[in-house]
């Protein structure tokens, strides 16, 4: 039997203990929610690391989200090898911290076309917001749309009006990154819009094909809108162009009585020889079962 005295130290060592187990299990799930510091830095130069995770290593460190899919997803790796070894192509960094400011472009065009769009067009591919609960609230009009990392990218019918519209956007991420524009490559482009009083709920993007390239947003109309991005949170103005880290957990709210539209452009800097993408009238799902 132990002393009163003995018992209370003896006590007290168990409970700092299981304290600080607790504190460590909370400091793990926080920093798998956000995504930040505590090791998860994404771009690694620790040579035990494979090239082709060099700039992922969300894979390997976390959220746990992406984690769990690497070992879940065995042709994952395989597709990442092949991007590597055989186009040169590797995960896009992400940008430090929550977003990167790429800079502002003119939206007088872009106002202009999207005054020409009928409300039908944006109904025409409303497979996206059926698939995907987090964008159920949301509109888009798509112009080229890549389903996975190894299948061929689609181009639709409206990409020929709104593609030369792209250009000045193109050379200012160009620019940024120091690619060469000849080079680069597209692999989603699309207009969303989220009506008044509406929402996209919080959510991280998992498709590999969604967080592989650098994610850019060009905004066209926004007011009163709310976006969320890990930690941070952005009011952006109408004709800034920035990438933001869609491994963090991001939600928008529109707050405001006009529609916030954005284009978003998914840029990789060199092109995939053999996967030109193919014209398609239609992105209907039923007919894509890569989608």
């Amino acid at each position: 039997w132990l002393k009163p005295f003995g018992h209370k130290t003896r006590f007290q060592h168990i409970w700092a203990h299981f304290v600080c187990v607790i504190m460590h299990a909370i400091t793990i799930v926080i920093a798998a929610s956000f995504g930040t510091s505590l090791g998860y830095m994404f771009v690694t130069d620790d040579p035990k690391v494979p090239s082709h995770l060099r700039n992922c290593s969300y894979y390997l460190e976390g959220p746990r989200a992406y984690t769990k899919m690497l070992k879940s997803k065995p042709h994952l790796q395989q597709d990442l090898r092949v991007l590597d070894s055989e186009h040169d192509l590797r995960c896009c960094p992400k940008p430090d911290g929550a977003v990167a400011m790429l800079g502002t472009v003119d939206i007088e065009r872009a106002l202009a076309l999207l005054d020409e769009v009928p409300e039908s067009a944006w109904l025409e591919e409303d497979w996206r917001q059926r698939k995907f609960e987090v964008h159920r609230q949301t509109e888009s009009i798509l112009f080229l749309w890549k389903a996975h990392l190894d299948s061929t990218p689609v181009e639709l019918p409206r990409w020929a009006e709104w593609k030369k519209l792209m250009e000045p956007v193109m050379d200012l991420i160009c620019n940024f990154y120091g690619y060469k524009r000849d080079e680069v490559d597209l692999w989603k482009a699309m207009i969303t819009r989220l009506p008044p009083g509406r929402s996209i709920l919080k959510h991280r993007d998992m498709n590999p094909a969604l967080i592989f390239p650098h994610r850019v947003h060009w905004v066209i109309t926004s007011e009163q809108v709310v976006t969320n991005i890990g930690t941070e949170v952005f009011s952006f103005t109408p004709g800034t162009v920035f990438e933001f880290n869609n491994v963090l957990l991001h939600s928008v709210t529109n707050n405001g009585e006009a529609q916030r539209a954005h284009i978003i452009l998914d840029v990789v800097p060199r092109k995939m020889a053999g996967f030109e993408p193919k014209k398609q009238t239609s992105m209907n799902a039923e007919s894509n079962p890569e989608l």
